[in-house]
């Protein structure tokens, strides 16, 4: 039953781990370029990883980047765990572990990295290979995923995992052993999977004011700060472009409008898959009061306001009127969104693979030229007929794999 649960498991960690070899690439490229020697870079982090002798620091940052790889996989692998899997004949604590195994598969970038950093070491650098600190990589990703896994007994049984984690990258014989000692005994303490018990009901005077704006937050919850990161990259690449280059006064405009707008698109991009995972399009809400382009222009607003912090940072770092194009913008980049999400099902992309698509050029031709944001800013209510014409072409009986959140279901593990 167990690698059964894991092989269903890890389909969707599969799909998180190309999602994260994208995004993955992406942000070491940002910083090895950002470097002064990006080949001096690559040299002392091969070795850290790989060779003998070498310190423990590059395991470690590999060691965060495998704990971000496997949290941010976690939503996607427990919204799976409701309705008819728990008629399988399976207790909590065999649910956790094969979760647990299957928050290995987020972590392949991660590992293919190491692999990277081991041929290089062995080729390239012609060094001494470590064999305590190869054989430590699994025990590495194990106490990452175990500190991931939602455990009954999370937090204080995830500090188990995590300082298993860090003994694993130290990289000696001792620390190894020690690690895995401390995996076995989080495994014998963590208990069953977590599960949280079903929010009451409170009634709000006026309950249908903003309803399905409100029921977007409350699905996405804490996952919308997960675009501020995602924001920030194009912000500090601008402002490092504008600091260690001389440029002219046009050439530094034109660099705070691609960050800011830029920001403002990956913000809304990736928070659409966010809100397709969280709270999908279902039919149940054609039976509220509203038109189709009314639900559309919900979707687009719940997506482009999250991204006001971005721009607001963009405007106190970079430039004031690049951050005003970029909101501008905003509500294009938001209609895109919101029309993407109804066609995301599907999709090995999501909705963020569409809104990224037509979003970046769009905000790469308002930053060339300036006078486009106004063309933008007339474009979003086309944006959002195309989205209801969408809409309305859904089939109402298609099948869904979400039709309600999982604290309404009684059979959920959420509704424990």
């Amino acid at each position: 039953m167990l690698f059964a649960l894991f092989r269903f498991h890890a389909a969707a960690g599969a799909r998180a781990a190309l999602r994260n070899a994208a995004l993955g690439f992406s942000i070491v490229v940002f910083v090895a370029g950002m470097s002064p020697d990006p080949l001096y870079v690559l040299w002392r982090f091969s070795l850290g990883v790989a060779a003998a002798g070498e310190g423990s620091g590059a395991r470690v940052l590999l060691g965060l980047v495998m704990l971000g790889l496997a949290t941010q996989a976690v939503p996607k692998l427990v919204l799976r765990l409701g309705g008819w899997m728990r008629s399988l004949p399976a207790d909590g604590v065999t649910h956790r572990r094969a979760v647990t195994l299957a928050l290995l598969v987020p972590q392949a970038p991660a590992l293919a990295v190491a692999v990277l950093c081991a041929l290089l070491t062995a080729t390239v650098y012609d060094a001494a290979l470590s064999p305590s600190k190869l054989l430590a990589l699994p025990a590495m990703m194990l106490g990452v995923a175990a500190a991931a896994a939602p455990a009954r007994r999370h937090p204080p049984a995830a500090a188990l995992p995590l300082a298993a984690a860090y003994l694993a990258a130290l990289g000696g014989w001792l620390a190894l052993a020690a690690a895995l000692a401390l995996l076995a005994l989080h495994d014998r303490v963590a208990g069953a999977l977590a599960s949280a018990p079903p929010r009451q009901a409170h009634a709000l005077r006026d309950a249908r004011r903003l309803l399905p704006l409100r029921i977007a937050y409350r699905a996405m919850r804490w996952r919308v700060l997960g675009v501020l990161p995602v924001a920030a990259l194009p912000i500090a690449a601008s402002y490092f472009w504008r600091t260690n280059n001389r440029l002219t006064p046009d050439e530094a405009a034109f660099a705070a409008r691609w960050g800011a707008l830029l920001a403002a698109a990956f913000a809304v991009g990736v928070l659409a898959n966010v809100l397709v995972v969280s709270r999908p399009v279902w039919a149940w809400e054609r039976s509220l009061a509203q038109s189709s382009v009314q639900r559309v222009a919900v979707d687009a607003a719940a997506l482009a306001l999250p991204a006001l912090p971005a721009l607001a940072a963009a405007s106190a770092v970079l430039d004031w009127r690049g951050a005003l194009l970029a909101m501008a913008a905003l509500p294009l980049f938001g209609a895109l969104a919101a029309s993407a999400i109804r066609r995301a099902h599907g999709r090995v992309t999501g909705a963020s693979g569409e809104a990224l698509v037509l979003g970046v050029p769009a905000a790469l031709a308002v930053a060339w030229w300036p006078w486009l944001a106004a063309a933008a800013l007339a474009l979003a209510p086309l944006s959002v007929l195309h989205g209801a014409r969408r809409e309305r072409r859904r089939r109402v009986s298609a099948w869904g794999e979400l039709h309600h959140d999982s604290a309404g279901d009684p059979l959920s593990w959420g509704a424990r």
